[in-house]
């Protein structure tokens, strides 16, 4: 279930691969759209629009799994699609813990959206498909980057994670005003 360009097998699978390099593609257009301390959830539409994607991976999942298992199954698992659904997925999950963290974290609070509209999420489609070609050309000379992106986009999303858990644990909710603190 993984890719291996130049016969080098990446650390992660095509769909972790590509839920990762989605949340550290779209944690970058946070930045640089100046959102990256935005407090709150993204709007209804976006947000029903981002659980599809993290459905469409589910189901994706799924039918590899029934398929792993000798189980009836709706088409024959790739993936590139794994890659794709993964890719959602990361942008997804990026919406939503994002603003859950910097709600804990900051004193002062961002109230926008992490994407308050579908073509702020739109701006992220461009960096999604170069992953996206990317990861399927499997290109030797990518290997190293794609590697690196996703592996970093993993220890984001882990760091996030555990900082909410944290913040929450201890006494500092709401502490911080700068990043440097």
């Amino acid at each position: 279930h993984s890719f291996f360009p130049a016969g080098q097998q990446l650390p992660l699978c095509a769909r972790d691969t590509g839920t990762y390099l989605g949340f550290a593609l779209a944690f970058l257009t946070l930045i640089g759209t100046g959102r990256v301390r935005a407090s709150r959830l993204p709007r209804l539409p976006v947000a029903a629009f981002l659980l599809a994607l993290v459905g469409l991976m589910a189901v994706d999942g799924f039918n590899s799994l029934f398929l792993d298992i000798g189980a009836p199954h709706l088409y024959q698992p790739q993936n590139v699609l794994r890659l794709m659904t993964g890719l959602g997925t990361g942008v997804a999950m990026v919406s939503f813990i994002t603003p859950v963290t910097n709600g804990l974290l900051w004193r002062q609070e961002d109230t926008r959206p992490s994407f308050r509209s579908f073509r702020q999420l739109a701006v992220v489609l461009p960096l999604l498909l170069l992953a996206l070609l990317a990861v399927a050309s499997q290109s030797a000379w990518l290997l190293y980057p794609i590697a690196i992106l996703s592996s970093l986009g993993l220890f984001l999303a882990l760091t996030l994670v555990n900082l909410v858990f944290v913040i929450i644990a201890t006494p500092l909710v709401g502490r911080f005003e700068r990043w440097r603190q």
